[in-house]
């Protein structure tokens, strides 16, 4: 009888353990989707690609509205930043369609944030969703020789202002 409330006493302890791990695990930030693509390679350079869309422009607009973002310089170095090994920032225009990132369902591209990048080289690409609340997500990734890479994936939260 004892060994039989040892047993239930342990069971209950490792579910309550449980429920608060899967709470805790369940408030992570789990970070912010960016679609970007890397074209392919033309003299040891790469065009870089990342989507902006349209939820990602009406979560901060710029003044004047969403539609005025892509013309806003202003409004792609708030909000998004790439930057060298070195800490060295690369400039960053827009433009309104994308040759290496095509179409894919869920995709609302308002507009396309763009660099030219070096291959072999490694780089940090960053997404501010909103500059007052001051959240930075980022993404480090060497830039392959081999081609073109598309990828959707999360950015992860780097910074809580």
């Amino acid at each position: 009888m004892k060994v039989l409330i040892v047993l239930l006493v342990i069971i209950v302890a490792a579910a309550i353990g449980g429920y608060f791990y899967v709470q805790h695990a369940g408030s992570q930030d789990p970070g912010q989707m960016v679609n970007y693509a890397l074209g392919s390679v033309v003299d040891d350079q790469f065009r870089f690609d990342l989507e902006v869309s349209k939820a990602m422009v009406e979560k901060d607009p710029p003044p004047g509205g969403a539609e005025n973002a892509a013309n806003s310089t202003t409004w792609i170095n708030e909000h998004f930043a790439l930057r060298d090994a070195s800490g060295q920032s690369v400039p960053l225009t827009s433009c309104g369609t994308s040759t290496i990132i095509g179409a894919h369902r869920g995709s609302e591209p308002e507009f396309f944030v763009t660099a030219t990048i070096i291959a072999d080289q490694t780089y940090t690409a960053e997404y501010t969703p909103n500059v007052a609340a001051g959240k930075r997500y980022r993404h480090t990734f060497t830039v392959p020789r081999s081609g073109e890479v598309r990828e959707r994936l999360f950015f992860k939260l780097a910074e809580e202002g």
